[in-house]
């Protein structure tokens, strides 16, 4: 008897194709990605459709509004009008953190020992 154990030899796996071989890209010869992040300008488009719609009925509204309500948003109108920019950062800060605020709440459930779906 040996004091030491004999590594069990394992066979070798089956070996799959080498990336050299030309049959794995005969499938994607006539493939062509899109560049990566292609859907960005794609997605601002819509983003900005949405919200220059938004603001034109916001805009409609603040006629009929109260005199100091309506110059209030006929300001921010024109505000957020000439900095389009700034309107896309405070809607994003915005859907981030209510996006952040649920995993939190549901956290702030479970240590406070209640059921977060109630």
């Amino acid at each position: 008897m040996s004091c030491c154990k004999q590594k069990k030899e394992t066979p070798d796996p089956t070996p799959g194709p080498s990336f050299d071989d030309p049959s794995i890209h005969e499938d994607y010869k006539n493939y062509e990605r899109d560049p990566f992040l292609a859907f960005i300008p794609q997605l601002g488009r819509w983003g900005f459709g949405i919200l220059s719609n938004e603001l034109s009925i916001y805009g409609k509204g603040a006629a009929s509004a109260p005199s100091f309500t309506s110059k209030f948003l006929k300001g921010t109108y024109s505000f957020y009008r000439a900095n389009p920019n700034i309107l896309f950062r405070e809607i994003l800060s915005g859907f981030t953190v209510a996006i952040m605020q649920v995993p939190e709440s549901i956290a702030f459930s479970f240590v406070a020992g209640g059921s977060p779906f109630c």
